[in-house]
């Protein structure tokens, strides 16, 4: 008996000892299940959090950009001021003016807080610098027109190259249009990470289904709430991603956006509508190599009539470069600014902006300019011949024996025909300096001789009045 109970007792004991050996177990298991849950929560917590702020702060920046484009565009700062200056009408323009300088300057400083990267801050100061220098045009402006100047020189003495500033501005939306592929990329890689623990949860919840089920099902809710702020922030950055995209789409210059194998991964309406003859190979995944081969052998290039196959591959050897910018003639009559950029994720970032009212506004004074200078040559040739006869003749009747009042006259109109021919050469000279010819002539000269000839010829109309 006493062995009997000595082995009950053992037995006992052993029972308890794996009893308890099993809820330690069990209770490691649990707290291990606990543990892994409480961390995977707080994971998907401080992911969703950062992909959260990281969507805002780029929608936020993406919005601030659309209305600074707005700004300067149609209806813009640009566009009043230019209004303002050819119209002369300060009662209207000048308050729109100082309301789209207040934007502008509200929207870069929004700017200045949410960029940090040294890309982009460069992008932005070239901006502050470029609207820094048109409100001091505008100033002059207003200055200038309170005192009369006409518009065209007012319009010559402000005028501000902004092709700067509108390389920043597209380097800016290229800049958030990647950083929105990159939240939608790890939105993905949240939700591969919620599966993956999920599996696994599911996993230990088999080993541990009785003493984890509270944690568990509380792992699972949370799981779920994870799952639904991961699902809320991929459809967060989806609508920042529509946004940006119609920003793009309501753009006046055409937008293209190539991958790392140069196919097409996005672009706007305005791109196909500038390149109609190609317009249907204009879709995601065709290669940049296509679309313009296919632009070359339908006639829309001027330079690659008669020799595509050598304009394509100067065409490519350009765009493979990581910064390029050319201008570009269509067959249809328009002329294009093209300028492309590599992205240190080997993506291409294009834009072509027409430019061709411009290169025609240039070509016409060009033309005028130099019909001017035609004209000033010719007219000064025919004044200066007979000029030069009524010096020679003067200077020879000085030769012969006049009255001391007859050599005055002479020699006035002498001098005053000299003057006369000055006047014409320097209309000459107008001309070489409007064609960048003129040499500057340095010779000494007698002041005595240059006042008395001064006082010569102006004389005669001093004492008349």
């Amino acid at each position: 008996m006493r062995n009997q109970d000595r082995a009950g007792t053992d037995a006992k004991r052993s029972f308890r000892r794996r009893a308890v050996l099993i809820v330690l177990i069990g209770a490691l298991l649990l707290s291990g299940v606990l543990a892994y849950s409480h961390t995977s929560i707080s994971h998907f917590q401080d992911v969703d959090a950062r992909s959260k702020a990281h969507a805002e702060r780029t929608a936020e920046i993406s919005m601030t950009l659309a209305r600074l484009r707005d700004s300067i565009g149609y209806g813009g700062f640009i566009h009043n001021f230019k209004n303002l200056i050819a119209r002369r009408d300060r009662l209207r323009y000048e308050p729109l003016i100082e309301r789209n300088l207040t934007d502008l300057n509200r929207d870069l400083d929004r700017l200045d807080q949410m960029l940090q990267a040294p890309g982009e801050r460069a992008a932005l100061l070239q901006l502050r610098r470029t609207f820094v220098e048109y409100a001091g045009k505008y100033r002059l402006a207003l200055r200038m027109l309170g005192d009369g100047a006409g518009s065209a020189q007012v319009d010559a003495t402000t005028d501000v190259s902004d092709a700067q500033a509108i390389e920043a501005l597209q380097y800016l939306v290229a800049q958030v249009s990647e950083r929105l592929l990159e939240d939608r990329r790890e939105g993905q890689q949240a939700r591969d990470s919620t599966l993956r623990l999920l599996q696994l949860a599911v996993a230990l919840r088999v080993v541990v289904v009785l003493a984890a089920m509270g944690a568990l099902l509380l792992f699972l809710r949370r799981v779920a709430v994870a799952d639904e702020n991961v699902q809320r922030t991929q459809a967060e950055a989806i609508r920042s991603a529509q946004l940006l995209r119609s920003s793009i789409d309501t753009m006046e210059d055409a937008f293209a956006l190539f991958d790392q194998d140069d196919r097409l991964a996005l672009c706007n309406q305005r791109y196909r509508d500038m390149y109609p003859l190609c317009a249907d190979f204009m879709v995601p995944g065709t290669t940049f190599e296509a679309i313009v081969r296919a632009g070359a052998e339908r006639g829309q290039y001027d330079a690659a009539i008669g020799r595509a196959d050598a304009w394509v591959a100067e065409r490519m050897a350009i765009h493979h470069q990581p910064t390029s910018q050319l201008t570009q003639r269509l067959t249809n009559g328009r002329v294009l600014r093209i300028v492309e950029r590599r992205t240190p994720e080997g993506y291409t970032v294009g834009f072509r902006i027409d430019i061709t009212e411009i290169v025609r506004a240039k070509e016409i004074a060009e033309d005028a300019t130099r019909m001017k200078s035609d004209f000033l040559a010719n007219m000064s040739h025919e004044i200066r011949t007979p000029m030069n006869a009524i010096i020679g003749l003067s200077h020879l009747v000085l030769k012969t024996d006049l009255t001391a009042r007859q050599r005055d006259y002479i020699a006035k109109v002498q001098t005053s025909g000299q003057h006369l021919l000055g006047v014409i050469n320097d209309i000459l000279d107008f001309s070489k300096v409007e064609a960048g010819k003129l040499d500057l002539e340095h010779t000494d000269f007698e002041l005595e001789r240059l006042l008395d000839n001064t006082g010569n010829l102006i004389s005669e109309k001093s004492h008349a009045k």
